[in-house]
């Protein structure tokens, strides 16, 4: 089905077992008109050798990481294909776009590109700033050599990092305008009350190893005061547990410089991390009414079938508007679909 509605199979997943697509089928056998079938909410990931769920390989979803500075994404031809920084699901669905004259997804594998300067100031995936590099990850001294090691054209890697280079290491990104946006630098490395003399930029790796250390102190206690605030019901108490800490945390990055997203790739060792094209789930399904039926193709009831969420075809058309997104279309059109249910029930 993947084939059929989105051009190729995914060569990693990033949801767990059960998402198979059963709800389109099951609807499909009994006639539904099926709609938003081309669409998905899109997620670039990575697979560390080694991790699953319920015994299948699960991928990482890929945020942060390719956001901060010292660092490109490049396909097999070694050239930039979009902001590293954009949305997941944006980056993600630029990954799928099928190449009209080749008919394939040139973007679909894709590579993080970063130097020395990068592992030794952020690490990546919990692996502390300037620590032992895992095995998945690529490692040469020149970028040529690297190119060799992960199968991408050199001339073009050396001539994307020679045009991206001058420009980051004065903010600024003509190519693909990373950083433009608020969206791309929250998760930049930016420390907006000490600046260069904050402990992230002076001693990365000590103020990791810190912060996990807090985290773990902390983390029992914040998740005791939540779940009781939950058991009575009490919306406001979580929303001043967690709203407040919060706000503090991600005001500062109003004031983030483009900077804080755009570095120069030019110290070496440099290092390359395989990224592929995944989804979090597919946005197809039944189509529906305000109520949630499911419509056959003449646009007619289907009696007793109701759909919601990523269960039904999205209502938003594959537009994200955010993590959790779906879960409120989930709630809303699930609430509606009840609602008429145990109304139809009633009558009958």
């Amino acid at each position: 089905m993947t084939t059929s509605h989105l051009h190729a199979p995914f060569a990693v997943q990033v949801s767990p077992q059960g998402h198979e697509g059963i709800a389109v089928q099951l609807a499909r056998d009994v006639g539904a008109d099926l709609t938003g079938m081309q669409d998905a909410w899109w997620m670039p990931a990575v697979q560390v050798p080694g991790e699953t769920l319920e015994g299948r390989p699960l991928s990482r979803v890929f945020l942060g990481e390719r956001a901060l500075p010292h660092s490109i994404m490049v396909n097999h031809q070694g050239e930039r294909f979009a902001n590293e920084a954009l949305p997941y699901d944006q980056l993600g669905k630029i990954m799928r776009e099928v190449d009209p004259r080749t008919d394939t997804l040139p973007n679909a594998t894709a590579w993080l590109i970063f130097d020395h300067n990068y592992w030794t100031k952020f690490g990546i995936f919990g692996i502390t700033p300037g620590g032992p590099v895992p095995d998945y990850i690529h490692r040469a001294d020149t970028l040529a050599g690297l190119a060799a090691q992960i199968g991408v054209d050199e001339v073009g890697l050396l001539r994307t990092v020679d045009r991206f280079n001058p420009e980051a290491g004065r903010g600024r990104d003509p190519h693909f305008d990373r950083g433009g946006t608020l969206f791309d630098r929250y998760f930049g490395a930016f420390y907006p009350r000490l600046s260069k003399k904050s402990p992230d930029a002076l001693f990365p790796a000590a103020t990791a190893k810190a912060r996990m250390v807090i985290a773990k102190a902390i983390g029992p206690i914040v998740s005791t005061l939540a779940a009781r605030a939950a058991k009575k019901n009490d919306p406001e108490r979580l929303r001043s547990l967690v709203v407040g800490p919060m706000t503090k945390i991600v005001r500062p990055v109003l004031k983030s410089p483009r900077s804080s997203v755009l570095g120069p790739v030019n110290t070496p060792p440099y290092y390359a991390l395989k990224v592929e094209a995944s989804a979090l789930g597919t946005v197809g399904g039944p189509k529906t009414d305000a109520h949630g039926h499911a419509l056959n193709t003449d646009g007619k009831v289907i009696p007793g079938l109701y759909a919601a969420g990523n269960a039904g075809g999205a209502p938003t058309k594959g537009f994200y508007g955010g993590a959790g997104g779906t879960i409120s279309l989930g709630l809303v059109f699930g609430y509606l679909a009840g609602q008429e249910a145990a109304r139809r029930q009633n009558v009958s």
